[in-house]
């Protein structure tokens, strides 16, 4: 049975992943754990097709596990360098064509909700 349309593209979303990091400028922000607020966008290819199958897709359980164990096990000056590394994790999964990734301090300044930054990275030279 063919389709009237055609699918450009698949995205797998992780919003709000809470995790606790050892990242902060200053010697003493990083001498304690904090919590940080992850958001991750994943593109899939645009070829791949749903076909019911796990491998056609990417998982975010195990994603947001390993992005969970990433934050905990080393300390980091710049939260930009742990996006990077989050999404260094996503890339291992052959489907992610590109990984967006946000990191966030809640309640980092007065009066502010959060503070932090997002990366696009995208896979270089194809899958």
């Amino acid at each position: 049975m063919q389709t009237a349309y055609l699918c450009t593209g698949t995205s797998v979303h992780i919003e709000g992943l809470i995790v606790s990091a050892y990242v902060g400028w200053g010697t003493k922000e990083r001498s304690h754990s904090q919590n940080v607020r992850i958001d991750i966008l994943l593109e899939l290819d645009e070829a791949s097709t749903l076909d019911e199958r796990l491998q056609s897709t990417v998982d975010y359980v195990p994603v947001a596990e390993a992005v969970r164990l990433l934050a905990a096990t080393k300390r980091r000056r710049l939260i930009e360098t742990l996006a990077e590394e989050i999404a260094e994790t996503c890339f291992r999964n052959a489907n992610t064509q590109r990984a967006t990734v946000s990191v966030r301090k809640p309640q980092k300044l007065p009066n502010s909700d959060a503070v932090g930054i997002t990366r696009t990275f995208i896979r270089k030279g194809g899958a």
